[in-house]
């Protein structure tokens, strides 16, 4: 496979962006706070103070990994 989904010359729509970050991020940080984050996300797009705290609590998520929580 030369370009995977989302790559420019496959790009997705936004059902299946949704999709795709729920598949990523769901077996990290559990399903339900998953939709919360798409939720979130989408929220952001019209709010940019809301998108900041989210992309503050994924930096905390990443955190917490590598330290083996």
């Amino acid at each position: 496979m030369t370009h995977v989904p989302g790559d420019p010359a496959r790009p997705l729509g936004a059902e299946q962006i949704s999709d795709k970050f729920l598949q990523l991020v769901a077996p990290v940080t559990g399903q339900a706070r998953a939709d919360d984050m798409v939720g979130r996300i989408v929220a952001g797009l019209k709010d940019s103070q809301s998108l900041v705290r989210l992309v503050d609590e994924v930096g905390r998520i990443c955190r917490q990994e590598r330290s083996g929580r």
